[in-house]
């Protein structure tokens, strides 16, 4: 505790000057002690953590939705009494709707804004308005593709960040797994037993996979960006390729390909192009290397 010489006002950690009578300060570090504050204040990590979740202003927005659903909800429910149950209009429906629409809106106003967080909630309410309307319709049907569809977005758009890439592998098995449990369950969905999974859908899909693998590890020992893009292109063409063949012997037609040839010339010649530009290089380091010694 330290005290001004000439007018005894109460001095601060680390005050070089009296604040009232601008005496200087000439007391050591061991008595006066040291500033607790920064040059610029507190940090953005200390300013947001200590900045409410829900501020004023943000506060009345809530507020004023929150009326507004309710004002909403009160007229459906008086509308559909008033009519009656003979009638075939059901406020129920709409009520529904109106509360998932409210999660909509306030979720990014009420939660953190984080990327696993707000994606979660947005998936896990999408899927519950596409359930309910599917269900007043008369019965779950077309809102099973959908949730399938939001299921394997999740685990490929959103899992990753999850485990926070601390585990690729994982995250890997599971993107790759989870494809081909879409692809099955869409061929479930499509009819009452398994058609065109085994003999159409399962060998394109490992043939893209040995594609992509091949193409990740030639990634990593380094490729251009137009390297990057051709060689996305010559995974397309021969997973389409690939389907074609595939799709052909399906059906028992009598020929090997059919509209896919152009896309086997193609894929062809970026292979060959990407080939010799991979070799171009290596004889090029190699050259490289022996000038060097």
């Amino acid at each position: 505790m330290a005290y001004c010489v000439k007018c005894g006002v109460k001095l601060e950690p680390g005050t070089i000057s009296c604040p009232l009578c601008k005496t200087e300060v000439r007391a050591s570090e061991e008595i006066i002690g040291k500033s607790t504050k920064t040059l610029f204040g507190s940090s953005h990590h200390d300013h947001r953590e200590e900045q409410p979740l829900v501020d004023m202003r943000r506060k009345g927005f809530i507020e004023l939705i929150l009326a507004l659903a309710t004002i909403a909800i009160i007229i459906l429910a008086i509308t559909g009494w008033a009519i009656g149950p003979e009638h075939p209009f059901s406020p129920w429906f709409s009520i529904g709707c109106v509360f998932i629409g409210v999660g909509f809106i306030l979720a990014p106003l009420v939660l953190p804004s984080r990327y696993v967080l707000l994606s979660s909630t947005y998936v896990l309410l999408t899927l519950a308005i596409l359930l309910f309307i599917d269900a007043q319709i008369g019965g779950l049907s077309w809102s099973l593709y959908t949730t399938a569809s939001l299921v394997l977005y999740w685990l490929i758009g959103v899992f990753p960040w999850v485990i926070k890439h601390k585990r690729l592998v994982l995250g890997i098995v599971v993107d790759v797994v989870s494809i081909g449990l879409y692809l099955f369950l869409l061929d479930i969905f499509d009819g009452p037993a398994v058609t065109w999974f085994f003999p159409v859908a399962l060998p394109i899909y490992v043939v893209t996979l040995i594609c992509a693998m091949i193409f990740g590890l030639r990634m990593r020992r380094g490729m251009t960006v137009s390297e990057i893009v051709m060689g996305l292109i010559l995974i397309a063409c021969i997973a389409v390729g690939v389907g074609d063949i595939f799709y052909l012997r399906f059906i028992d037609h009598p020929d090997f390909v059919s509209w896919s040839l152009e896309l086997w010339i193609i894929a062809g010649l970026l292979a060959l192009y990407l080939i010799a530009v991979a070799t171009i290089k290596k004889v090029r380091l190699f050259f490289t290397n022996k000038i060097d010694k």
